[in-house]
């Protein structure tokens, strides 16, 4: 009968040889042919035996074939086994008729089939041999698989009234097919080639056990940031119970020779293996030269890399940075070779670097390399408020320092800061103290976020709070409030915004003030391009000046085109003290000013082509030696008061006795034509030595200059 107890009709020839009996014969219904060799006792002291041999028999007629007392041997092959039909069998019985107890041996060999042990171990492999006896299982595998370890050779035996199971394994593993095992097919190469064996035993019934695996490694690398490798050199491991793993490897990183150790858990479920080394390394290797940092020197670096089941590869460095120098143009930036920095490193996804840096001047998240993202703080760790930018999009900065230096900003506009691979997404920062241009600040926090080509950002000072925007055309809108600068000279300097080629903004103040001018409101656009500078819009309302349309349908501007040196101005100034007011204190001194001007005209200093209209009120204008051919006497001096009144007027100024002379009051309506100067009303003159009324027009010469005089004079 077959496992099931259904009835096989087993046909064949055979024949009798005194007691023995010889078949030949095939197993209907099932593939496969079997001997059986029988000699029966004819008297019960003597022994009956049974030979019972088959090639390519199903997994039926091995049940089939076992004696009954076999039951434990054909519980586990019906409930454990995979067998294909490529199966022999070699029984050999001995023993009384009426003893079935007597010794059997039972041989089978199979191909390519599998033993299940439990629902997380199985055993396929390509050929095998069973021998079973009554109370034991021995078993010769080669080659296959452990689950998903291959082996070379597997070999043991199971008992089965206590079902313990003891077992001896070779392995040869391949790079390819450690990498599966780990499920990190990029980690390891395919020149790594490993041997091990391994021995244990198993329990299935209380499943306890026990085993010890030794391997050997011939040299292999491991990738590890960049085109760098780790190369390892031929070394030794042991196990226990697939859980702890210990075993040394020399190596090589950088040129740099070192001993690895590795220790790991949990190997046959969710692993967890750890390679850690100490190397003298050179940070020059790995950090790319900028402008604004540098670095130099080196120490010895303790560097763990971790392996984890379902995780990508982490290598964990740390040093204490000591030998090693930055060199920047940041003092935040800044350390000697003989201080101390610990400094922690992880670097995940070992193929496209992931890295985190971290120690007392800066905390740094890099996900891309290919096109940076992530987050930089560098100076005080990073508030909780600003935490939302570890996960924003692109590359984001925090700077929170305690002061800002003078010159810091200086040395900064003068360096590459950045690669032009770098695109910032967001900028913040908290500022203890900050001078800049000889203004002092303090309490500054801020932001800056870029989208695309469009910016904004806010800064919030105790002199200085206000908003800018950027769109994508590349207008940009400052607002300032509350706003206090005692020094604007960076106005004048050389780095302001004549080294600026394009210029579209508008500017609004409120409630500020710049030095002595206090700035109730303040809005005007500026304009420039390579060869037009445009001030419009202009709308001023302050303690000392003021700036507003001629009327309601012109506006107030300024613009000078450099390029045919034309220069127009318009709109109604009021302007009290000059020397209170930042920029005009420079060039010109006078306690008052009032003037509706619509002027425009060639050469600055040569007043060439003026037209237009220009009534004004001007008081206490000094003149001194210095300025007597200054801009802003060229329109008097178009009348030749030096030369028509001599001493009297006091501007002959060769005599040291009258050194300067006052303008106390100046009061005109002119219209300039194309032509001629005419005096509309006449022009009252007040000198601290006269007083004067002109009466008529000043003609041009054929260079558009004011030259000749068609004037009265009351003296």
């Amino acid at each position: 009968k077959d496992s099931d107890h259904h009835p096989i009709q087993i046909t064949g020839q055979g024949s009798f040889t005194d007691s023995s009996f010889h078949l030949e014969s095939r197993v209907a219904e099932l593939a496969g042919s079997i001997n059986l060799k029988l000699h029966l006792p004819i008297n019960q002291s003597e022994p009956l035996t049974i030979s019972l041999s088959g090639q390519n028999i199903s997994k039926k007629m091995i049940l089939a074939s076992m004696p009954q007392n076999f039951e434990n041997a054909s519980e586990f092959l019906d409930n454990n086994t995979e067998l294909s039909l490529l199966n022999n069998i070699f029984l050999d019985y001995k023993g009384s008729a009426s003893d079935m107890k007597s010794s059997v041996k039972l041989k089978l060999s199979f191909s390519n089939s599998r033993i299940s042990i439990n629902e997380g171990l199985d055993i396929t492999f390509e050929r095998g041999l069973i021998e079973i006896n009554k109370d034991k299982l021995f078993f010769h595998f080669l080659p296959g698989f452990v689950s998903q370890v291959p082996f070379r050779e597997l070999h043991g035996n199971l008992q089965f009234s206590n079902q313990h199971l003891q077992y001896f394994s070779q392995h040869d593993f391949l790079g390819n097919e450690i990498s599966t095992l780990l499920k990190d097919s990029l980690l390891l190469t395919d020149t790594l080639h490993a041997k091990a064996s391994s021995k244990g035993f198993f329990n299935l019934t209380s499943q306890k056990q026990f085993n010890s695996l030794f391997i050997e490694t011939k040299s292999f690398s491991v990738p590890v940031y960049q085109s760098n490798v780790l190369n390892l050199q031929a070394g030794q491991f042991f196990a226990i119970d697939f859980d702890r793993v210990y075993g040394r490897l020399p190596s090589q990183f950088l040129n740099e020779d070192s001993i690895i150790f590795l220790r790991g858990k949990n190997l046959l479920d969710n692993y967890e293996l750890d390679l850690r080394l100490e190397a003298p390394l050179q940070p020059i290797k790995f950090i790319p030269d900028m402008s604004i940092f540098k670095v130099s020197g080196e120490d010895v670096f303790s560097a763990i890399l971790s392996i984890s089941k379902n995780l990508p590869p982490v290598l964990n460095i740390f040093s204490e940075l000591k030998g090693v120098e930055f060199n920047s143009e940041l003092p935040f930036l800044q350390k000697s070779k003989s201080s101390l920095l610990p400094t922690d490193i992880i670097i995940t996804n070992i193929i496209d670097p992931e890295i985190f840096i971290k120690n007392s001047l800066v905390e740094l998240k890099i996900t891309s390399f290919q096109s940076p993202k992530g987050y930089v703080a560098f100076g005080k760790e990073m508030p909780k408020k600003y935490n939302f930018i570890k996960e924003a999009q692109g590359l984001n900065f925090y700077l929170g320092l305690d002061r800002i230096d003078p010159d810091l900003l200086s040395n900064l506009n003068r360096s590459q800061t950045l690669d032009k691979n770098f695109y910032i997404n967001n900028f913040f920062f908290d500022i203890g103290a900050l001078e800049i241009f000889n203004n002092q600040f303090s309490d500054l926090n801020g932001a800056v976020s870029i989208k695309n080509s469009e910016l904004k950002g806010m800064i919030n000072a105790d002199k200085l709070n206000g908003t800018f925007a950027k769109d994508a055309s590349g207008f940009l809108r400052i607002d300032l409030e509350d706003t206090h600068l005692q020094d604007i000279n960076f106005l004048n300097s050389s780095t302001s915004s004549s080294q600026i080629e394009t210029i579209n903004a508008r500017l609004k103040i409120n409630n500020s003030s710049i030095q002595q001018l206090e700035i109730d409101s303040l809005d005007l656009y500026i304009q420039k391009n390579k060869n037009l500078f445009t001030i419009n819009n202009i709308s001023l309302s302050s303690n000392l000046m003021s700036i507003s349309p001629l009327s309601k349908n012109s506006k107030a501007y300024f613009s000078i085109d450099s390029k045919n040196d034309i220069y127009k101005l318009r709109g109604s100034y009021l302007v009290k003290d000059s020397s209170k007011i930042p920029i005009l204190q420079n060039f010109t001194k006078f306690s008052y000013f009032n003037g509706d001007i619509n002027l425009q005209w060639q050469n600055l200093k040569r007043l060439q082509d003026i037209e237009g209209t220009l009534n004004f009120i001007l008081k206490d204008l000094i003149v001194t030696n210095q300025a007597t051919n200054s801009v802003a006497l060229n329109l008097l001096g178009v009348f030749n008061l030096k030369n028509i009144l001599g001493k009297v007027a006091n501007l002959d100024l060769s005599i040291n006795e009258f050194t300067s002379t006052q303008l106390s009051r100046v009061q005109g309506d002119l219209v300039f034509s194309q032509t001629t100067a005419r005096l509309a009303t006449p022009l009252f003159i007040e000198t601290n030595a006269a007083k004067m009324k002109w009466i008529g027009q000043i003609n041009k010469n054929s260079s558009g200059e004011l030259s000749g005089l068609d004037l009265s004079l009351d003296l």
